[in-house]
């Protein structure tokens, strides 16, 4: 320190002094402080968007959004950690680059070999009582507090405390941590066997029973890598893990070590729940389907058929027909749940809701959805349905314009917790928000991402949704080319999700058709595809889709939709059939574009903008100042090009205004 100080004001050297709030500065930096030759600076804490930029700074170009806070959660936000753990995932083919976007690849394992190197490293260091008191608790996290202190002392556990090496959790007994993911497994990793062994043979077993088993994985695990051996009943209970991706691998474990003939379906069915939490969809359908329709334990079976129903809900399994030569499940076959199930149920719901919707019956369709919601809300053994029916909820709310019940739909938690499917699920349902509320570039930025996250999921009818939104998106911001690979990338994903359904209402089915053709028509400035495909709803006698054919043929300023009265009035007569808002503000659209008055254009801008259809909104203000200006109205033609183009300000700056917000008021 003290040659710092002379080598300041001798050679204009720059100190940077790193110090935390709670604690004083040491008595020569404050002096220095005082005497005016420091400044003082508050860092806030690192966080999810600084961690996002130092990735994509470490890996030269766009990265995931959930692979970044993925990283940055196990880091422990550690500037340096999340480095290190950048480059071993890269190295290790964890991180890879799908799309433009660097992505986790679920199949992946990474050893962290950096991560451990620079633990281990730290850890030599430290006394030997330090050293085996976060071996410790990295090895069994989370131990209670009395235990560790009890074996290596107060001052090694205050002293872990304060380098924030350890943390406490809340709640009695107290009990510890490691302060992050990556320390900890680093920790893990650097521990030889056989001071793994000599630390669980010194340390009294804790209450190990079926209700603290799921909360003790690390213990469990420990013991097993011990060559020690627990019940199955133990080893099973911790079955809830599985459905976790931070603890499904432990869970797998745990389940790969039960031994009893009689508890090996149980495992195989914790198995598919773990391979389900870690994205490996694909690998968990047909070991679902063989519990499922194979004998067993009556539970398993039926667990294992609900699991499979789920899965036939994003297309991961056939939902219709249990496969050839499969046995039926001895309530009912794969496509026909029995009705006193809250699973079948559930499924029931879905199907009758794509129904209603289909054929226009809007509000109808949101009750079905809302009630099998509500059924996934009140019973958390059937979260497994949550992402299938929560796609199907979003687009009935649309077509309700139900947008207040749309935005905490789509407001989770961190979505790195998540399964892949489930977060992959909610980025889609807000693209097509987004869409469907005309702003192009925020669809853009929230799909982009996760198609590179789908590319290798399993969800052919979901990845097939993702693709026709994000090539229509591509197609309005003038990105023809990158449009049209889009549109083939859904429709391949269509065809593979052909295998899956065949059935006659299939919602995500019709929608990725209906705007992968108005990605074609707009970028070849055409309007066959719309018109083809219109007439294949009307033969199927899909109102709904018809109407949204024709809405997005008429948005198509390349199109003869636009001036052609009689597309107008096709819409407004499908739009009449159409029950709800939705159906009422496309009425409202197709009426003005019909009567072609400026007034009424711009009253229908401002109840369409009102309603969040902003390109209607704006087609309509288009018009009107047309209008006005030929009847040489120049102020009211000023007042509507001036709507106009604050909607395209929206459109084109990226970001979603808020609930509320409509171009005409002061302000907006």
């Amino acid at each position: 320190m003290a040659v710092l100080l002379q080598l300041i004001p001798g050679f204009g050297a720059t100190l940077v002094a790193t110090a935390e709030s709670r604690h004083p500065l040491p008595p020569d930096l404050y002096q220095l402080w005082e005497d005016g030759f420091l400044e003082q600076f508050f860092l806030p804490p690192f966080s999810f968007i600084e961690a996002h930029a130092l990735c994509e700074t470490i890996l030269g170009g766009h990265v995931q959004r959930r692979a970044s806070s993925l990283l940055a959660a196990m880091s422990g936000f550690n500037v340096g950690l999340l480095c290190l753990a950048v480059n071993d995932a890269r190295a290790s083919g964890f991180l890879v680059r799908i799309d433009g976007y660097w992505t986790i690849d679920v199949r992946a394992h990474c050893d962290w070999p950096g991560v451990v190197e620079h633990v281990r490293g730290e850890n030599i260091s430290r006394p030997p009582e330090e050293r085996q008191a976060l071996e410790l608790i990295a090895l069994s996290e989370p131990v209670a507090l009395e235990v560790v202190e009890r074996h290596f002392g107060q001052k090694a556990l205050e002293h872990l405390l304060a380098q924030h090496e350890i943390r406490l959790l809340p709640g009695r007994p107290l009990l510890l941590r490691t302060s992050s993911w990556l320390r900890g497994e680093g920790t893990r990793l650097s521990v030889p066997r056989s001071r793994s062994m000599a630390l669980r043979l010194g340390v009294e077993e804790p209450v190990l029973t079926a209700e603290t088993a799921p909360t003790m994985l690390r213990w469990i695990t420990w013991t097993l890598d011990c060559g020690l051996t627990l019940s199955d009943e133990l080893l099973l209970a911790a079955a809830p893990a599985a459905d976790r991706p931070s603890t499904a691998e432990l869970a797998l474990r745990a389940a790969s070590a039960v031994s009893g003939a009689g508890h090996l379906d149980e495992a195989k069915l914790v198995r598919a729940r773990a391979l389900i939490a870690e994205g490996h969809l694909r690998e968990a359908a047909p070991e679902l389907r063989q519990l499922a329709t194979v004998g067993g334990p009556p539970e398993v079976k039926a667990d294992a058929a609900h699991r499979l129903l789920a899965l036939g809900l994003l297309g991961v399994a056939p939902l219709d027909a249990a496969p050839l030569g499969a046995a039926p499940l001895d309530a009912a076959p794969l496509g026909a749940p029995d009705a006193s199930d809250p699973a079948g149920l559930i499924v029931e719901s879905v199907r009758e809701a794509e129904r209603l919707l289909l054929s226009g019956a809007a509000p109808e369709a949101v009750t079905s959805t809302s009630a099998a919601m509500d059924a996934i809300t009140s019973d958390p053994t059937l979260d497994m349905f949550l992402p299938g029916v929560l796609l199907r909820h979003v687009v009935g709310l649309r077509y309700n314009l139900a947008w207040d019940l749309v935005d905490p739909l789509l407001l989770p938690p961190a979505d790195y917790t998540m399964p892949v499917h489930l977060s992959a699920c909610l980025d889609v349902a807000r693209g097509y928000v987004h869409i469907s509320q005309g702003l192009p570039r925020a669809a853009g930025a929230a799909l982009e991402p996760v198609l590179a996250e789908l590319h290798d999921a399993g969800l052919p009818p979901v990845s097939a949704l993702a693709a026709a939104l994000l090539a229509y998106s591509e197609a309005l911001c003038g990105n023809s080319r990158q449009a049209m690979v889009r549109a083939r990338q859904s429709m391949v994903a269509q065809e593979s999700a052909a295998g899956s359904s065949q059935r006659q209402h299939d919602l995500l089915r019709d929608l990725s058709a209906v705007f992968v053709a108005a990605a074609q028509d707009l970028a070849a400035g055409t309007s066959g595809h719309l018109m083809n495909l219109a007439e294949e709803f009307h033969s199927q006698g899909s109102t709904l889709m018809e109407a949204e054919a024709f809405s997005l043929l008429i948005l198509n300023a390349a199109s003869s939709g636009v001036h052609d009265s009689g597309s107008q009035r096709r819409l407004g007569e499908l739009a009449a059939a159409v029950h709800g808002p939705g159906g009422a503000a496309m009425v409202t659209f197709a009426a003005a574009l019909v009567d072609n008055d400026p007034k009424m254009l711009e009253s229908a801008g401002r109840s369409l903008s009102a309603d969040r259809q902003f390109a209607h909104a704006a087609l309509c203000y288009s018009r009107a100042a047309e209008g006005y200006a030929a009847r040489t109205r120049t102020a009211a033609s000023r007042r509507a090009s001036v709507l106009l183009e604050r909607l395209r300000g929206a459109f084109d700056s990226g970001i979603v205004p808020p609930l509320g917000w409509v171009p005409g008021r002061a302000g907006g």
